[in-house]
């Protein structure tokens, strides 16, 4: 499966792949939609079922109890909808946490709209991604 990802267009080196599928930490990718979901969908097989997806303008699971938690655009949430996920993440047993974002995080963090707690929480392993490849945190 190495192979297989040292010739994708993501770019992983041979650590970032074993970190990711090992580690099980929690991980925050950064860049355009379509390319962070397609690691997210390579990555897929490597998660600990079950698998459920946050829905985070209604704060559920489609799974309840889960071991991978799928976090796709979190720039989008509001305070309330961190607040809740936050919430939820420590009033049980943790999933690992896979979180896309079209732009950095910390900036909102910066500005108050977005948890640190909730941030730190997420941002284990995080990788940033362009069009052509990955890049630098």
């Amino acid at each position: 499966m190495l192979d297989r990802f040292r010739e994708s267009r993501f770019g992983l080196s041979e650590e970032d792949w074993c970190v990711l599928t090992t580690s099980r930490a929690n991980v925050l990718l950064v860049g355009p939609d379509p390319l962070t979901s397609a690691i997210v969908d390579a990555l897929r097989a490597t998660f600990a079922d079950p698998i459920a997806q946050w829905d985070p303008h209604n704060g559920t699971v489609t799974a309840p109890p889960c071991a991978t938690l799928l976090l796709r655009q979190a720039d989008d949430m509001t305070l309330d909808d961190q607040q809740r996920l936050d919430a939820w993440l420590a009033a049980g047993p943790s999933p690992q946490v896979i979180t896309t974002s079209t732009q950095s995080l910390f900036p909102f963090v910066e500005r108050g709209a977005f948890l640190a707690a909730l941030y730190y929480r997420l941002n284990i392993v995080y990788l940033t991604f362009d069009d052509s490849g990955i890049g630098s945190p």
